[in-house]
């Protein structure tokens, strides 16, 4: 196989990436990436709004990325082989929007503790989410190992079960609404947070597993980053220089990494066809075959799929066994309206910037009676990644996230009309700024349409089944597997492209 040919379903981040360390592990490979809309890059989307006669950012999908791990590693090679090292604007853990992460309690925000003395202070608080969370780690430490025979189940049952129903209900739902828009009664813990099972599961306490290394890398993973580093020192000190960060974000915004890659893609000579969606894959002698909505098949030798499990499952790609791909084609996304609002910083009193000092708001599952039942959290954008250059110091941002489960079921979706609305209300009750203060200068409100897949209890046997049934020419990739994070979308391509490397005989 001296040209092997790879067609890529679809052409978000993890569909750039994708053919980016295809080309990069088989130069000679011909690549073509498929993506149904009219642009690249996914739930990536950078705006830009004028103030002032000054642009400002808003951010409508992901905004920020951790430097955590091999998937934080791989992400920051992949942004270093782009040419965007010096894009990054890094938040050390030191900053105010690293230590400071707030709750929304009874309608009131609370700042979560960042200290065992803060902890302790919570502790006696019977207003605090936290409430008594001391007594209640210890009888954790005491209680017995009791997982479940299933071997899986929701984030709120493990809580419940080995903590407490109310931390639960009360802290742990609304760190789950900040990742997941989702409900923790409904997702897997095995998928979502698997520290947390593997925790009870080898050291018969979470609480003790947690300080005991349930966290750990696996050696695999381990192995690979070494491997990576280690070949490559201009990574290595990149790395080093961001890995003990809280965050970092891209000063273009990170739409600036789909513009980078696609230029980078067209000069190496890889086709990025928009408007154009797969309709089946078919299994022939030549190897697999993908048609599509537009011209004639595309015959390759792999496929990496970085659509929608659904829309996969509805291809009838080859397998060994069509029911085991069955559970694919019933899973489920959520519906996010994430709006960004911009005030003048003139205009935005002092107390307010002083309480905005972190990363930002989360809402739990229970709620104030005068809080938007719809409400997921709000991120102080300003505050969350200052810009060290002052470009945008003349506005104070905010985005305000709603809706993921709490949209199921309803016989209509708000407009992004209405998300605009509802999103300034919930920033001027929660952070207190009335009307007569300050009014926005800028608000771009979307409707994220099945955005953030949906990780149900046996989502990770599901998966498993699902690709050990899959041809093995066929590759999933993306945010329906195994993390709906940008690192986790950049790891599955990287995972993808040196499978089929090492199956490619070049």
């Amino acid at each position: 196989m001296s040209r092997p040919r790879v067609a890529i379903l679809g052409g978000g981040i993890t569909g750039l990436a994708a053919a980016h360390y295809v080309k990069r592990a088989l130069p000679l490979a011909s690549v073509t990436v498929l993506e149904r809309s009219a642009r690249p890059g996914g739930w990536i989307q950078t705006e830009r709004a004028e103030v002032d006669g000054k642009p400002v950012l808003l951010e409508s999908g992901p905004r920020t990325l951790r430097p955590v791990g091999l998937a934080g590693a791989v992400t920051v090679d992949y942004l270093q082989q782009l040419g965007l090292e010096d894009q990054l604007i890094v938040v050390p853990k030191s900053s105010p929007s690293a230590k400071n992460r707030f709750l929304l309690r009874n309608d009131k925000i609370e700042l979560l503790p960042s200290s065992l003395p803060a902890v302790w202070k919570k502790c006696r608080d019977s207003t605090s989410a936290m409430h008594n969370i001391g007594p209640i780690a210890i009888r954790e430490v005491l209680r017995r190992r009791n997982p479940p025979a299933a071997g899986d189940e929701s984030v709120y049952d493990l809580v419940a079960r080995r903590f407490s129903p109310a931390l639960a209900e009360n802290l742990v739902s609304a760190i789950v609404h900040g990742i997941y828009a989702n409900s923790a009664r409904i997702l897997s813990v095995e998928a979502t947070f698997p520290s947390l099972a593997r925790a009870e599961r080898e050291f018969g306490s979470v609480a003790l597993g947690m300080l005991r290394g349930a966290t750990t890398p696996p050696p695999a993973d381990q192995a690979a980053l070494a491997a990576l580093l280690a070949g490559n020192p201009d990574l290595a000190r990149l790395w080093d220089r961001v890995k003990g960060a809280s965050i970092y974000a891209l000063r273009d915004g990170l739409e600036s990494v789909v513009a980078a890659a696609t230029k980078s893609l067209d000069a190496a000579g890889v086709e990025v066809r928009t408007e154009t969606t797969p309709t089946k894959i078919v299994s022939t002698n030549t190897g697999l075959e993908v048609h599509t909505s537009t011209g004639a098949p595309i015959t390759a030798d792999h496929v990496i799929s970085a659509i929608p499990a659904p829309a996969l499952a509805a291809l009838n790609p080859p397998s060994t066994d069509p029911a085991a791909l069955a559970p694919l084609a019933d899973m489920s996304a959520v519906t996010v309206a994430v709006t960004n609002i911009a005030f003048r910083a003139a205009d935005v009193p002092r107390a307010v910037l002083d309480r905005c000092q972190g990363f930002g708001v989360l809402s739990p599952l229970s709620k104030g009676s005068r809080t938007d039942p719809h409400l997921l959290g709000i991120i102080f954008d300003s505050a969350a990644v200052p810009r060290p250059d002052a470009a945008e110091d003349h506005v104070v941002k905010f985005t305000v996230m709603m809706g993921g489960h709490y949209f199921v079921g309803l016989p209509a979706l708000p407009s992004e009309a209405e998300a605009a609305r509802r999103a300034l209300d919930a920033i001027r009750f929660h952070l207190c700024i009335p009307p007569w203060t300050a009014e926005p200068v800028a608000v771009c409100a979307r409707i994220h349409r099945d955005c953030i897949p949906e990780y149900a209890v046996g989502h990770v046997r599901r998966v498993d089944a699902a690709r050990a049934a899959l041809d093995p020419r066929v590759h999933l990739a993306g945010a329906w597997y195994r993390g709906v994070g940008v690192n986790d979308c950049v790891r599955s391509a990287w995972d993808a492209a040196r499978t089929i490397a090492a199956t490619a005989r070049v």
